[in-house]
């Protein structure tokens, strides 16, 4: 079997997984397995052969115990991917690098997304999951029930992503009937089949008898999952174009334009200008948020406007474990980075202040980590409930102001306003009570009725509201705020030949700059992201409206304060010198 004689005495007997196998890009053939403890518990794991007419081995590592019904897939070169039902109450999904010698629990991005039931208790059944590739795009399609609102009947749905975005391609299965396992085949890059196993509903519930099995074509589905990817795949052209300039008018009169790209890597939700109902829509057909006494701010012919919030309890709530059974942003839990552009129109009443701004709050109704604004035209910070940090930084009427907040594991909290860290005192993020589970981020306020200002007052418009699975750096987020000039040479320079050369003044707007970025590699990142050198012209200067060192000691305090040291003048001199 290939196990060690540790592992030997530690299993009673070996199963099959229930999903299906697979072929590696090397040739690997990989079937998921399951084995019994020695104390009667289940774990999963994988069986996999070279060389099949030879032998076939086990893996050395296996899941967390009473994880089950596992599926595998390949993502990427050499990364298998584990799904399995667990007693916990919802989906992990694991990864491995090394044929399965260690499993890594994927928190990050697709692990205890989907719950087994509307409560997320108990367990689940078999589920399809498979890889695809669709409009040049690599995907997962994954089939698994969602409990209807009668909280009895388990209906399949089809679920596609790209291991940072999710969608619900919708229901696939007899409403009337319970769905109990499934699996999945794309065949030929054209026909997509669902096989599932139905029963009737049980006596007060639950599972009855077996119906059999049945055969689904998914053609509508599969039409509508290619329209969902094109739509990915422009909303990241549109990101990519955003500039996060406070002033990006005043900054292209002056000849200045966007330094860096928005980057993509990583994002997964956006609020720009698609508002309709009270629903706040996710450009990336993902999650939308709840608008409550707000109205579309776009302005005519322009569609990122955002929505404006009016007088007191105006709020937007973006769901994350408030959205159920299956919570798409679950990662939150452990890793985000919440951008926004804001502009506030009105200064709060002293009886309100400070109003909450942006921020995300947790199951217990706690702020875990928010911006707020005050009647003194000062920025406050929010952690874990109570005010942190100076309020040293001031805001102004009818401003945009780009605001960040940050969160980086268990204990590591940060908000920035234009690209520069807010607070500088604060306290840890670290939930002493467990679980600890974020409910919504909240935007524009957070529904307090005492909030701000008369209801039919203009209070705040937000827009460009990104949502990212992995927390971006200072460093990374100050980028964004840079400005790029660009300094023309004379119309004719001479060249060392005696010939002339005429130099073509370089654009001074820089805004749809799509030039490679180096981001870190996601965990589960189909292709590995490398650093690539780009050329560029002599002649183009990156030029900061401000040039800040920011010493970043994640052991001063949890919610990530910093010290902040202006270069000496001297240096900036000599350095723009030696760039003419």
């Amino acid at each position: 079997s290939g196990l060690s004689p540790e592992l030997k005495e530690s299993f009673r007997f070996f199963s099959v997984g229930g999903g299906a196998g697979i072929v590696t890009n090397n040739g690997t053939l990989v079937f998921p397995a399951k084995a019994m403890t020695k104390g009667n518990k289940e774990v999963s794991l994988i069986m996999y052969s070279s060389d099949p007419e030879k032998d076939w081995r086990l893996s050395q590592g296996m899941t967390a115990e009473d994880c089950v019904d596992p599926a595998v897939v390949e993502w990427g070169s050499g990364r298998l991917l584990m799904m399995t039902a667990c007693e916990e109450g919802h989906r992990k999904v694991y990864e491995s690098s090394d044929m399965g010698k260690t499993w890594t629990e994927a928190l990050g991005t697709l692990s205890r997304v989907w719950g087994n039931t509307l409560e997320r208790d108990g367990s689940g059944g078999q589920s399809g999951f498979i890889t695809a590739t669709i409009e040049e795009r690599d995907v997962m399609l994954v089939t698994l029930p969602v409990t209807l609102k009668d909280n009895v009947t388990d209906q399949l749905h089809l679920w596609l992503t790209d291991a940072a975005h999710i969608v619900d391609v919708g229901p696939i299965s007899n409403a009337s009937k319970q769905a109990t396992g499934s699996a999945l085949l794309f065949r030929g890059g054209e026909e997509l089949i669902s096989l599932q196993e139905l029963s009737s509903v049980g006596v007060g519930g639950g599972v009855g008898m077996s119906e059999g099995l049945y055969l689904a074509n998914l053609t509508e589905q599969l039409e509508k999952i290619k329209k969902v990817v094109k739509t990915w795949k422009e909303v990241d052209a549109r990101v990519r174009q955003l500039c996060l300039l406070a002033e990006p008018d005043a900054a292209a009169s002056l000849g200045a334009g966007c330094s860096k790209a928005v980057p993509t890597e990583g994002l997964v939700g956006y609020l720009a200008g698609s508002f309709a109902e009270g629903q706040w829509k996710d450009e990336y057909l993902g999650v939308n948020a709840t608008v409550t006494s707000g109205e579309l701010a776009s302005p005519e012919g322009t569609g990122n406007g955002g929505v404006r919030f009016k007088g007191r309890g105006s709020w937007a709530e973006w769901p994350v474990s408030k959205q159920g059974q299956n919570q798409r942003y679950h990662f939150a839990n452990y890793n985000f980075t919440l951008m926004a552009t804001v502009t506030i129109h009105a200064v709060p009443e002293a009886a309100s202040s400070p109003i909450p701004l942006l921020g995300v709050r947790l199951n217990d109704s706690t702020v875990l980590l928010g911006l707020s604004y005050t009647k003194e035209r000062q920025w406050s910070v929010l952690c874990k409930g109570g005010e942190r940090g100076d309020r040293t930084s001031t805001w102004e009427l009818n401003k945009k102001y780009h605001v960040t907040i940050v969160r980086e594991g268990d204990s590591q909290g940060s908000v920035y306003v234009n690209g520069q860290r807010v607070g500088s005192s604060q306290a840890a993020l670290e939930c002493k009570t467990k679980p600890c589970t974020i409910s919504h981020f909240y935007i524009g306020g957070d529904g307090g009725v005492t909030e701000g200002t008369a209801s039919d007052v203009n209070r705040v418009t937000v827009t460009n509201v990104l949502l990212y699975n992995r927390p971006l750096g200072g460093t990374e987020i100050s980028a964004l705020h840079k400005r790029k000039v660009s300094i023309p040479a004379p119309e004719d320079v001479k060249s060392q030949g005696g010939g002339s050369v005429r130099v073509q003044e370089t654009s001074s707007n820089h805004a749809s700059d799509t030039s490679p970025q180096t981001v870190p590699e996601s965990a589960l990142s189909p292709t590995p992201h490398k650093a690539v050198a780009t050329e560029r012209r002599p002649l183009e200067r990156e030029i900061e409206t401000k040039i800040v060192a920011q010493l970043e000691d994640k052991h001063a305090d949890g919610c990530g304060g910093a010290k902040q040291v202006l270069l000496p003048l001297l240096l900036l001199g000599l350095w723009v010198f030696a760039a003419l």
